[in-house]
């Protein structure tokens, strides 16, 4: 965060977004797509890519825009007071579920690769 106002910076929270976004588009998202789609699967990052591209863009010139203002008064302009707490809140409970399955995922990869016999909510009391 800017350490002179304490206000989270656009780009700050576009840098969120993209490790938000590659995380799970790299390991959950092939899983589940190659399920239903068999051989076309090789598409999916390219569709993935495409949108986050433009998100990027859109974020991008958001930035431009509005270079002093916080995240949270971009969205106070755009939406109003009353949906940008809700969207607020939303963008909180989605980074705390994230947050929690990276670390769940992280989790099972260490029992399974390191530690076999160990219990899981045991290592993940320790990695907290």
């Amino acid at each position: 965060m800017d350490l002179t106002n304490g206000k989270m910076s656009i780009r700050q929270a576009v840098c969120l977004l993209l490790l938000g976004l590659g995380a799970p588009s790299l390991r959950v998202i092939p899983n589940y797509v190659s399920i239903y789609s068999k051989q076309a699967s090789w598409i999916t990052p390219i569709i993935a890519s495409l949108l986050t591209i433009l998100l990027i863009y859109t974020w991008a010139n958001l930035f431009n825009k509005t270079k002093k203002a916080s995240l949270y008064e971009v969205y106070k302009m755009i939406f109003g007071n009353i949906v940008c707490n809700i969207i607020t809140v939303f963008y909180l409970i989605w980074a705390i579920a994230l947050t929690s399955l990276y670390l769940r995922m992280y989790g099972e990869r260490v029992l399974g690769a390191i530690l076999f016999n160990a219990n899981l909510p045991a290592i993940l009391a320790i990695m907290c």
